[in-house]
């Protein structure tokens, strides 16, 4: 009886476990979100791909700023 009653603990308690992903999946999405901001950068900006790959990802970047002491900002200069 005891061994059914922890039995059933424990499974609640993996249950409730957060489902963390690998690592790969990890690099899977994030390569994902960053080919889908650069084709959606190259709709709305004229400019060289290498500029489209530094917006992309300063833009993923802003998402955890908070694990930085300090997080630059972007400038852009360009005729009227």
């Amino acid at each position: 009886m005891v061994s059914n009653e922890q039995d059933k603990q424990e499974q609640e308690h993996q249950e409730d476990a957060p489902v963390t992903p690998s690592d790969e999946e990890i690099i899977k999405v994030i390569t994902n979100l960053y080919t889908a901001i650069i084709r959606i950068l190259k709709n709305y900006i004229d400019t060289s791909e290498e500029t489209c790959s530094i917006i992309s990802l300063w833009i993923i970047g802003t998402y955890v700023h908070d694990l930085f002491s300090s997080y630059p900002y972007l400038f852009f200069n360009a005729m009227k």
